[in-house]
């Protein structure tokens, strides 16, 4: 059992949530979607499915697009395939895969980053032990999977300078998006601003100070091309 200082919102009952994972994906990111889905056949926990939206596909050779179609068809857990034509930005493409998300816990994870084996399991476990509406965690930027279990502690806004933590990663309950919405807009600062102000907003954010993502920033398409 893993310690931790963040009793006071310990559950009475301990809960059995599903998990959708989101992905945001620009169509110069497809090429990583095979190595995305693999990593996540090979999760401790798989996800209960995964949505995924996909912009500019109007970009996309037929072959590619038959391509993601194919993959998505073919996991060991449902896949639904969100296409939009035009460039979207990232707020949008995560909105979208939230509102068309099944289950209880939203886990975000954008199409170039992979998730360390237990991601979703050490997720689900602190959503089913803790009544909290938000988890941020740390990443590797080395590709270094060592796993250590750590202890799950209050979000404390100055810890953002002192801790590791990936904030675009952030896990979340579903009906938080009604109060504290993605901002629609290019990408840059948005992770911060959504998990800040869900803190101002005085929702329940917990830490959980483990390495749960391969954060692969040198592949990121911020500039022109940034939809993830």
């Amino acid at each position: 059992m893993t310690t931790t200082i963040f009793a006071h919102y310990e559950r009475e009952v301990v809960q059995d949530f599903k998990l959708s994972v989101i992905v945001p994906c620009h169509w110069t990111h497809a090429k990583y979607l095979p190595e995305l889905m693999e990593a996540f056949c090979n999760q401790t926990y798989l996800p209960d499915e995964i949505v995924l939206s996909l912009s500019k596909t109007e970009s996309m050779e037929r072959e590619e697009l038959e391509a993601v179609r194919k993959l998505c068809s073919s996991q060991p857990f449902p896949v639904v395939l969100l296409e939009s034509e035009k460039r979207r930005y990232t707020g949008y493409n995560r909105t979208k895969c939230a509102k068309n998300a099944s289950f209880e816990i939203l886990v975000h994870n954008d199409a170039d980053d992979l998730p360390v084996p237990r991601r979703l399991e050490r997720i689900k476990w602190a959503f089913d032990h803790y009544d909290i509406e938000a988890l941020v965690h740390s990443f590797t930027r080395s590709g270094d999977l060592t796993y250590e279990e750590k202890t799950i502690e209050p979000f404390i806004r100055k810890r953002l300078f002192k801790h590791k933590l990936h904030l675009g990663s952030v896990s979340f309950v579903a009906p938080l998006l009604k109060d504290v919405p993605w901002r629609d807009s290019h990408p840059g600062r948005e992770d911060k601003f959504f998990v800040r102000e869900a803190d101002r907003r005085g929702h329940r954010i917990a830490i959980l100070e483990e390495n749960l993502l391969y954060y692969r920033n040198h592949l990121s398409t911020w500039g022109e091309n940034s939809d993830d």
